[in-house]
């Protein structure tokens, strides 16, 4: 009985958590184009909703029916070490 409620737990809780990532090119000391819109993409569960943060910017998309998303950031002026995340949206 204890290990099937185990079971249960863990199968739930991988199927509540959404697999939200980006492609390795976006890693540390990364260089972006200046003054140009910034295109990410990414991978996520079919139709999952997803934020991408970046520099003061949150742009949400879905990810398509095979789990390919993109999004792209307003151009940025040169300078600053900046991070990007992205979320899967609740």
């Amino acid at each position: 009985m204890k290990k099937s409620v185990m079971f249960i737990f863990l199968l739930i809780s991988v199927l509540t958590n959404a697999n939200v990532r980006m492609p390795l090119i976006f890693s540390d000391g990364m260089v972006l184009q200046r003054d140009k819109q910034i295109p990410i993409w990414g991978f996520a569960d079919a139709n999952e909703s997803v934020e991408v943060h970046f520099n003061k910017q949150i742009k949400k998309t879905q990810a398509d029916k095979n789990g390919k998303w993109t999004v792209n950031l307003n151009a940025e002026k040169a300078g600053g070490t900046f991070r990007i995340d992205n979320y899967r949206k609740k």
